[in-house]
């Protein structure tokens, strides 16, 4: 069984979003899942109960900064999910960070080009988000990406044909649970400001039952998108739930 992690932002001090980690629950999380973790599409050959894969969406310039060089102390792997629009924005990577992420072993994949919710765009500009972001990708890394994420978690059976008739081999969704060599539809369980390294450790010991309870909480946050609306539910959880930690 293989099971794949979000991260988003790491931070070396405070916690300034929901979706941050500190630099030192990151450091525990690759200590702790080192001999297990591997590279997406590897194939699992490891006498374990679970292997972990990495990933990080949005490019935020942690990235390179802080991510990169403890992957590469502990010898592993991860995959970068970039949008090109963000590049070389303040606190985002560069082209040439993304090029030595690349360079350095790492996997990138798309994450679109503007990072729009999926769902609610034509298919028009569904289609350029997904064939324009890969083809920039490519051609600053030289490399084929095979992989894309979905922005805000938001997806639905029309979003994913539309996916691999654009080409892409895997979709990440948000979606908490596991997969195997097999799948093409790639759930992941995301990390946030909350956790503590007790609750990563949970997640990592018993990740069957921490599935149940991440699919309550991806039901509830989908519920709140789709009553509220993107904009509202951004503003409920900041005011709800970022005041807790």
């Amino acid at each position: 069984m293989k099971v794949a992690l979000t991260i988003h932002r790491i931070q070396k001090d405070n916690i300034i979003d929901y979706e941050d980690i500190s630099t030192s629950l990151f450091s525990f999380l690759i200590n702790r899942i080192k001999k297990s973790c591997i590279a997406f599409g590897e194939q699992n050959n490891l006498n374990q109960d679970v292997s972990w894969v990495l990933t990080f969406d949005d490019g935020f310039s942690s990235d390179y900064e802080i991510a990169l060089p403890l992957l590469m102390e502990k010898e592993m792997q991860a995959l970068f999910f970039i949008v090109p629009s963000y590049v070389g924005r303040p606190n985002y990577l560069t082209w040439k960070q993304i090029k030595s992420l690349s360079d350095n072993g790492m996997e990138i994949g798309s994450h679109s080009l503007n990072h729009v919710d999926m769902v609610s765009v034509s298919k028009l500009q569904r289609m350029s988000e997904l064939n324009d972001s890969r083809k920039i990708i490519e051609d600053q890394i030289s490399k084929s990406i095979r992989s894309f994420s979905f922005p805000f978690g938001q997806f639905n059976n029309e979003v994913i044909k539309d996916v691999f008739d654009s080409g892409y081999e895997y979709c990440f969704t948000s979606k908490p649970g596991n997969f195997n060599s097999e799948d093409k539809i790639i759930p992941r369980i995301s990390l946030n400001g909350t956790m503590t390294s007790k609750k990563v450790n949970r997640i990592i010991n018993n990740c069957e039952k921490n599935k149940i309870v991440g699919e309550l909480a991806y039901n509830l946050k989908s519920s709140l998108k789709k009553v509220f609306g993107m904009r509202v539910y951004w503003i409920l959880r900041k005011l709800i739930i970022q005041p807790y930690y």
